[in-house]
């Protein structure tokens, strides 16, 4: 080893001509040196594709998203006041929905509902089919807006509506945690 960078070879080639025809680390030939790094490397990179594969797997679907407000940030208000609750439903992808993208009101506490509208995709307001706004298949990063317009009742000491979001189709939701949303307005 001692004039190895003398004549300008490396480790592996002066193991190889030194004696041992093909002797390298630890013992074992080049080829079975190699074979090792290469499986090494195959098996590094196996785990690499199948943990994005699953990711992505996981990413596959339409995202749909409810958030809502308030009209006017309206935090409380007498009871003989309306208060109009504003629901978005956002597809927020990758797929587009394959059936109807609803948004579904689940839960009214403290009030009775008197108008409901739903925005089409179009911009074309219906009133729908009580209590789902149902809007058609929802391309990705496009939305909807529902409206429900409710009279606190005369006891009541706030008001609260929850919608929540679905795909009548066969195209999974791959994040469930932003499906509903619940908004309130206390009644003073």
């Amino acid at each position: 080893m001692d004039n190895l960078y003398a004549r300008g070879g490396s480790y592996f080639s002066y193991q190889a001509s030194a004696g041992g025809v093909g002797e390298g680390i630890g013992g074992c030939s080049m080829n079975r040196f190699w074979a090792k790094i290469v499986v090494i490397t195959v098996l590094a990179l196996g785990v690499a594709l199948v943990s994005s594969g699953v990711s992505q797997a996981k990413s596959q679907g339409a995202d749909l998203a409810t958030t809502g407000a308030v009209a006017g940030g309206e935090t409380s208000t007498e009871s003989f006041h309306l208060i109009v609750f504003v629901f978005t439903l956002t597809n927020k992808g990758p797929l587009a929905t394959d059936g109807s993208a609803d948004l579904t009101l689940t839960d009214v506490q403290g009030g009775s509902i008197v108008d409901v509208m739903c925005v089409l995709p179009n911009g074309f307001g219906i009133n729908p089919d009580f209590p789902s706004c149902e809007t058609g298949p929802l391309s990705a990063k496009q939305s909807v807006h529902d409206t429900y317009v409710v009279q606190p009742s005369g006891t009541s000491t706030s008001v609260s509506l929850r919608a929540c979001a679905s795909n009548e189709g066969s195209v999974p939701d791959p994040v469930s945690s932003n499906d509903c949303k619940t908004l309130a307005v206390a009644i003073v």
